[in-house]
């Protein structure tokens, strides 16, 4: 575990004494983020310093007679020097009289994560939120896929074994099949009936969703939705979008016309639509 050769070495300085990286500071706000980032600093500084914040069995010895218990006693030393000049004076303040580098690792992770028992509550909280997902009214797709992304993480950072319980493709699935109908119905048929439905990926379903977006927005802004053509696309189901932003309104209800909304529509406005229709088609 603890190398004579290159031990610790002096990663921080460089030949002239300048700092060359520093480490993630932490304020007590997204802890999970943090640790994460943490933990990659202290392994790009040495394997022991890492290693040393994992071992629950190490103990500050004030005599040290083996070059065993030096090199962990100085690996021990600067992992705590890492973690502590990374914490805000509050957090600070929380494990400043700790000892090892270790309980000041868990220690934070009990404060701001939560013991087993918290997490494992936490943990069946964020899969309830999980499986009860569903877009938002007017929620445009990159806002829908970072709170699906924000509670998957959750979830992970909560679960015992620290993974996620559904693999890429469940996720995808999960994700199309939380599309608010009333506007994304006609685009989640084609994509369940193309032949790479059976192994779409989250990157895959959000470059699909998107480009349906992007030109559903950009045929609405070149036609200019009118007061008649609005009500006929829009319909009473996709009002509060409408509401919120008539052209984003009327940019949604492109994506779900029906025959007969689209026959209602005069030639220049159909002609504008078959071109977002043909550009909105799912990827082979």
């Amino acid at each position: 575990m603890f190398e004579k050769r290159g031990f610790l070495g002096d990663p921080l300085c460089s030949d002239h004494g300048s700092v060359r990286w520093q480490d993630p500071r932490f304020d007590g706000s997204d802890f999970t983020y943090w640790k994460i980032r943490m933990a990659a600093f202290l392994r790009s500084q040495h394997s022991s310093v890492w290693d040393i914040c994992q071992r629950a069995d190490y103990q500050v010895l004030d005599e040290r007679v083996t070059q065993l218990q030096q090199w962990e006693y100085e690996a021990n030393n600067k992992a705590r020097n890492f973690l502590l000049t990374a914490l805000s004076h509050f957090e600070f303040n929380r494990v400043s009289h700790i000892r090892t580098a270790h309980e000041i690792w868990t220690t934070l992770a009990n404060f701001h994560v939560g013991t087993s028992l918290v997490k494992a509550r936490l943990y069946e909280m964020y899969k309830r939120e999980y499986e009860n997902f569903s877009q938002q009214p007017g929620e445009s797709i990159d806002d829908l896929f970072s709170r699906f992304q924000s509670i998957a993480n959750k979830i992970r950072a909560n679960a015992r074994n620290g993974a996620l319980p559904y693999d890429d493709h469940e996720q995808a699935c999960k994700l199309l099949f939380a599309l608010d109908r009333s506007i994304w119905q006609m685009k989640k048929e084609s994509i369940v009936e193309s032949s790479g439905y059976e192994t779409i990926t989250t990157v895959e379903l959000y470059s699909k969703l998107k480009v349906s977006e992007v030109d559903a927005q950009a045929q609405a802004r070149m036609s200019g939705p009118t007061p008649k053509s609005l009500a006929l696309m829009s319909g009473p189901s996709s009002g509060s979008a409408a509401n919120a932003n008539p052209s984003v309104g009327y940019a949604l209800s492109l994506i779900s016309a029906t025959e007969e909304k689209l026959e209602a529509l005069d030639d220049k406005k159909l002609c504008l639509l078959s071109t977002s229709s043909s550009a909105s088609t799912p990827i082979g």
